[in-house]
């Protein structure tokens, strides 16, 4: 305090702290023909966005070298397959993987299937 006064903490970060609110139904769009994936933000190191597929959709296998990879499945089912592994995959499952192995996504199901990712480097 200063005369009486609280001193107001500045913030001495060059970054501007901020919050983002976004709705993860505006990223929920889909296409007859591929998955879609639904860019929301990329900052520095870390990019999130969202991926849709329909019915028989298939992310091909690859990888996110240096990386982390944060899964939230938002709506729907499938099968993850990781590296050597595969997993069935449903509605409000949290997925953590490194992004050193290889990683596909099948939509295998009836209905549509919507990730939220998160990839952050190592």
């Amino acid at each position: 305090m200063v005369n009486g006064k609280r001193k107001e903490k500045r913030n001495k970060c060059k970054k501007e702290r901020r919050t983002l609110i976004k709705n993860i139904k505006d990223y929920q769009v889909f296409d007859d023909s591929t998955f879609t994936k639904k860019d929301i933000e990329t900052d520095g190191e870390t990019k999130r966005f969202v991926l849709n597929f329909n019915p028989g959709q298939i992310l091909p296998a690859h990888k996110h070298l240096n990386t982390q990879l944060f899964l939230t499945v938002i709506e729907g089912s499938g099968r993850l397959f990781h590296g050597l592994e595969n997993y069935t995959i449903s509605e409000q499952d949290i997925i953590h993987c490194s992004g050193d192995e290889t990683i596909s996504i099948e939509n295998n199901k009836k209905e549509q299937l919507s990730i939220y990712v998160i990839i952050t480097s190592n």
